[in-house]
């Protein structure tokens, strides 16, 4: 319940705080919509983002978030979870592991430990299933707090 509302308070905050450069990348940079990519969420059920061609990285990049946000109001994604994985993915991840079931207890997030520290190829699956599911056994408010704040430290360091 404390996830859910944490979810809802900060994808609030941003869409309202962030809709005036959302609407500018739209605008100035989004040329249409180029398609759907299907996702698995809580459950197995499946759920789509929109994917937009955009001019530059940076409007791709927040009509992404935008896209993000707006899944994460409808509960189909959250702020901190499992790294989100296309339908594709994750089929074959359940063939590599019986384990990967386990990850659909919970909803995908935007942000997660592997995602901050570990590439999405198909060399390092194994490692991120791994941190995955230990995310998903411990996981807490106030680990996903951390997450979260090495998140902001990450992105914050990395583009300095």
């Amino acid at each position: 319940m404390m996830k859910r509302f944490f979810d809802i308070l900060v994808a609030g905050i941003l869409l309202m705080s962030l809709s005036p450069v959302f609407l500018l990348c739209w605008l100035l940079n989004c040329r249409r919509v180029v398609g759907r990519k299907e996702f698995l969420g809580r459950n197995g059920v499946v759920f789509s983002l929109k994917d937009y061609r955009a001019e530059c990285r940076c409007g791709y990049g927040m009509l992404a978030l935008m896209t993000g946000l707006l899944s994460i109001f409808k509960g189909e994604m959250s702020i901190v979870g499992p790294r989100l994985r296309s339908v594709e993915e994750a089929e074959e991840m359940k063939a590599m592991s019986e384990d990967f079931v386990t990850l659909l207890d919970v909803a995908p997030g935007m942000l997660s430990e592997s995602l901050l520290y570990i590439p999405n190829d198909a060399s390092h699956r194994m490692q991120v299933l791994a941190i995955d599911l230990r995310y998903v056994s411990n996981r807490t408010f106030i680990h996903d707090l951390a997450i979260v704040f090495d998140a902001i430290v990450f992105f914050v360091t990395n583009r300095i």
